[in-house]
């Protein structure tokens, strides 16, 4: 092994890292900043390790899965999972019970979701007995031969051709130049054929990434045949693919043979280029090069896909064959947006950008789970590249990832997708109904929000709660449940109504975002009765609606009296028609007090309830404040102060709409009037958006704003050592998390030439030729 140079590492991250989604101060889904290589192999004296690191807050755990997505079981001294979360597998010596292929995926999975990487496909390598062997087909003198290389086991490609003429001891490399040209697939073709061609020995060296060794075949020779004494036309041989697949950045050739006498001439030329290919004026900018039949290129592109005629031509006529080249790219994937946040009940795309050619297929998936179209209605593809969700809720909320697929291997991105608190909305509600006692009753509500809320019922104002009948079963029934449109569904179920059931019922919804409510009679026939004394609680300056809480339908009329004396309308308090009473920015020094109503029937019989309404003020409390340029390390205390309203009130804080998780560097200090969040040491983990919450027995508050922290540059994947053989390709990876993200950059020492700036690619990789690059190179 000769040690080229060394590559020095400076600072950090190369080009744009991974970073927080707007308006979050930490990066929150997880985010495959090294995925495995599509290919990896084992050989009898290698194992080798399939490499996986992720960002995220929490950070991700990492797991490993077949191809299949089943969980994979660490199976000792075969493989194993290691504290980085790497995959290691043991060398497939004789006996081991590794497959001849198998394939892995990556999992990385916190709170907010599930990202998968591609797929990892492992071969063992077989170096031993492999058996190596060179096919030669019969040649006329002035034509063109050809050999190819055949090795039984795959994987395996020609490194070299060797020529023994009978009268040298050893063997010679043949050039790919002049006569000689190194083909696809395992070929040499030789120009211009000589009967000494005939005399002569070939042989093939073969070589595997896997391996440093190089297998060579036993000699093989090309039969010769004597020129045709009669002239023939050109015939084009069958046995030769016309459909060629090459990966791009490789070298190609496509072969035209025909059989003929006098030999026959060859001349190329390209669909859409004009001009034959090779001659002046011809060609494709220097990409492509024409030697005798073969026409080919260097390192494969885009540009040099397509249609390819050959035209062999002699003096008894004319054949032609036709040739298609298919360049393979690998594929890159990005996927818009990175992150969003949709309301509930709302719309969400998320579009694929796939770059490369061919592509195979597009699988969607969330959470690292396939998704179905047919199988989620309010979710479907807009052609191979965009999902489309309707109507979001929380089930909708994670990591959706497009993964595209060529015979090259598997590329992936992902979009994470929240869903925003919004108030609830009432998708269903109950009408107005006139029962007769005896009957039965149902009545729901259903309603959509983030996060889902949660259903309460009222009859007149008062909570409603389950009754028994004189039987012991449950003649009034409340239920709530969430149905698979993400909809939370509450029904109140009423069996044997008397005229007592009767009032005005109103379903609420409420979550963290707000609230809402539907109201509507449910009359039952009866005389006026009172249903107990019950009171009532209201907040300081909003509307309150009280309802006489007296059964009985129909009835002729409900008066108001506050402390035994009849109630005089104002503009700001006033009984409405339907027996409510209505109060604007409710005082608490005029509409305290024992209220009662008196509902009367049509013939003359009443009954009056009473209870007392009493006002709270709502918490209001100060602002809060981080200060800017925390840094890890430093201490902080963040008051909470109350200004004003009715005790008791409890004072909570949350962060990013969570409860505080525990933690041994963030406590909480209380008091009556205020809360200390006191952090003993700054470190990344506590940025985010912090709220404080009051809340009574009336009405909550909340304050909040947003904690950024810098945080130095800190390794999640450090450069390894890299062995490849020579003209191989290698790449160093090297990936870091910090606030502000940070940059990286390399540096590459070469014996008697000092240090100097080396170029890197995406997502801090540093790639390229085994020589160039300056990589330890195996001969």
């Amino acid at each position: 092994m000769r040690l080229r140079s060394l590559l020095i590492l400076f600072g950090v991250w190369c080009g744009a890292g991974v970073r927080a989604a707007e308006g979050e101060g930490w990066l929150r889904a997880p985010v495959l900043v090294l995925e495995p290589p599509s290919h990896a192999f084992l050989t009898n004296t290698t194992g080798t390790t399939l490499r996986c690191a992720a960002l995220g807050n929490p950070a991700p755990s990492l797991t490993w899965v077949d191809a299949a997505g089943r969980p994979l079981q660490p199976q000792p001294g075969l493989r194993e999972v290691l504290s980085d979360g790497s995959l290691w597998l043991s060398p497939a010596t004789r006996g081991s019970a590794h497959a001849p292929h198998a394939s892995y995926r990556c999992r990385a999975t916190n709170p907010s979701g599930t990202v998968t990487s591609r797929l990892a496909t492992v071969s063992t390598v077989v170096t031993a007995g492999v058996a190596v062997r060179v096919e030669a087909w019969r040649a006329a003198v002035g034509g063109v031969g050809v050999l190819r290389c055949v090795v039984d086991e795959g994987g395996w490609a020609v490194a070299a051709w060797l020529r023994r003429d009978p009268a040298a001891g050893t063997p010679l490399p043949l050039p790919d130049a002049g006569r000689y040209v190194y083909g696809s697939g395992g070929r040499l073709y030789v120009q211009d054929v000589t009967l000494e061609d005939g005399q002569a020995a070939f042989q093939c060296q073969v070589r595997h990434p896997a391996s440093l060794a190089a297998l060579t075949s036993p000699p093989a020779t090309l039969t010769v045949m004597a020129p045709s004494a009669r002239d023939g036309a050109p015939r084009m041989a069958e046995k030769l693919p016309r459909m060629v697949e090459v990966l791009e950045g490789k070298p190609w050739t496509l072969p035209c043979l025909a059989h003929g006498h006098p030999p026959p001439h060859y001349s190329w030329t390209r669909e859409g280029v004009v001009g034959e290919l090779g001659s002046v004026g011809g060609g494709s900018g220097g990409r492509v090069w024409v030697r005798g039949s073969v026409v080919g290129g260097a390192r494969a592109g885009a540009g040099d896909a397509g249609g390819y005629t050959c035209v062999a031509a002699n003096g008894a006529g004319t054949d032609t064959a036709h040739y298609t080249l298919t360049v393979v790219q690998e594929l890159h994937v990005t996927a818009h947006p990175a992150h969003q946040v949709a309301a509930a009940g709302g719309r969400a795309t998320v579009a694929c950008r796939v770059e490369g050619s061919p592509v195979a297929e597009v699988r969607w998936y969330k959470d690292g789970a396939a998704i179905l179209p047919h199988a989620h209605g309010h979710i479907m593809l807009q052609g191979r590249d965009t999902l489309v969700l309707t109507g979001v809720g929380e089930r909708d909320a994670g990591v959706y990832q497009c993964v595209a697929a060529n015979s090259v291997g598997e590329a992936q991105a992902a979009s994470h997708l929240t869903i925003r608190d919004s108030p609830p909305t009432l998708r269903h509600t109950f009408v107005e109904q006139t029962l007769r006692a005896g009957a039965s009753v149902s009545l729901k509500c259903t309603a959509l929000g983030h996060p889902p809320p949660v259903i309460t019922w009222t009859l007149d104002g008062r909570p409603l709660a389950p009754a028994a009948d004189h039987y012991g079963g449950q003649r009034v029934s409340l239920g709530s449940w969430v149905d698979p449109a993400g909809q939370v569904v509450s029904q109140v179920n009423v069996s044997r109504v008397t005229h007592l059931d009767g009032g005005r019922y109103a379903c609420t919804a409420s979550n963290a975002a707000g609230s809402t409510s539907h109201t509507s009679p449910l009359n039952v026939y009866g005389p006026p009765t009172a249903r107990g004394s019950s009171n009532v609680t209201v907040v300081e300056g909003t509307e309150a609606k009280v309802s006489c809480p007296v059964a009985g339908y129909p009835l002729a009329g409900v008066t108001w009296a506050l402390h035994g004396r009849p109630l005089t309308p104002t503009s700001r308090r006033a009984p409405r028609g339907d027996g409510t009473l209505v109060m604007q920015r409710v005082e608490a020094d005029h509409d305290v007090g024992r209220y009662s109503c008196t509902a009367t029937g049509p013939q003359g019989r009443a009954d009056t309830a009473s209870f007392f309404l009493s006002v709270v003020k709502p918490p209001v409390l100060a602002e809060i404040k981080f200060q800017e340029g925390l840094v890890e390390g430093m201490r902080l205390s963040v008051t909470c102060s109350l200004l004003s309203g009715d005790l008791p009130i409890s004072l909570r804080w949350s962060r990013d709409g969570r409860p505080l998780p525990r933690d041994s560097s963030l406590t909480e200090t209380h008091s009556q009037f205020f809360s200390n969040l006191v952090f003993g040491e700054i470190r990344g983990r506590h940025a985010g958006r912090y709220s404080c919450t009051a809340s009574n027995a009336a009405a909550s508050a909340t304050v909040s704003a947003t904690m950024h922290v810098q945080v130095p540059p800190a390794w999640v994947v450090e450069p390894q050592d890299v062995a490849v053989v020579g003209g191989g390709e290698a790449s160093l990876e090297c990936h870091a998390q910090g606030t502000p993200t940070p940059t990286l950059t390399w540096r590459k020492a070469t014996a008697g030439y000092g240090v100097r700036r080396v170029e890197c690619g995406a997502r801090g990789r540093l790639a390229g030729e085994a020589e160039a690059a300056g990589f330890p190179v195996h001969p």
